[in-house]
């Protein structure tokens, strides 16, 4: 059974805080880049002294690991168990992998996504192989249940690790323009984008080239 979160005012203060600053630092990265963010500029934000920040965050790069690997972390937890699960059918896995994207969204969402190609050059090098390696798992769970579906007839095409790439570029963007106050509910465009992803598999990638 999963064990309830703990209400952010019952927290330790020192969790709060650094809650606070990933969250603020996140948007800045987003909206301003992660250069041209300033640790006096997050600790503004958070409305704190700049130096009461290191009391959390050895840097600036710390911060920006920090944001990526919380979000990495967190996708991986919602999908990790969909690689091999036979009580499920492939095109049930596939609809489940689309789906736990909106139902448990991980805290920083759209700066997450948005920043993810820009900015990962800006990580120290085991820092950057830390998240690559998790987006590398990412990659093949996905794979695997579109691998999956290939063998038992399910799904249909000649390219597995392109159409891994497509349908994680569908979430991405889905993520990105999705407003919880918008025409759709999440559970609706998720239901929607999973539907257009398994049926997408479904027909023949062998059509002459455009």
């Amino acid at each position: 059974m999963k064990k309830a979160s703990t209400p952010k005012s019952e927290q330790p203060t020192s969790i709060r805080k650094k809650r606070l600053i990933l969250d603020k630092s996140a948007d800045l990265f987003y909206r301003k880049g992660y250069r041209s963010t300033s640790m006096r500029d997050i600790a503004r934000a958070c409305h704190f002294e700049a130096a009461n920040i290191y009391h959390y965050f050895s840097s600036k790069e710390q911060i920006l690991y920090e944001v990526f690997r919380e979000a990495a972390e967190h996708t991986l937890s919602v999908i990790e168990n969909l690689e091999y699960s036979p009580e499920m059918s492939p095109g049930e896995r596939l609809r489940c992998f689309v789906k736990r994207h909106f139902e448990t969204p991980e805290p920083g969402t759209k700066p997450y996504y948005m920043m993810f190609d820009m900015e990962l050059k800006n990580l120290l090098p085991r820092h950057r192989r830390k998240i690559i390696e998790m987006r590398d798992e990412y990659d093949k769970i996905l794979r695997k249940i579109i691998q999956d579906g290939l063998d038992d007839g399910t799904f249909v095409t000649n390219d597995v690790k392109l159409a891994g790439y497509a349908i994680a570029s569908i979430i991405v963007r889905s993520r990105l323009w999705f407003s919880p106050i918008g025409r759709l509910s999440a559970e609706e465009v998720a239901q929607f984008m999973s539907n257009f992803a398994s049926n997408a598999l479904r027909k023949s990638t062998k059509d002459k080239p455009i």
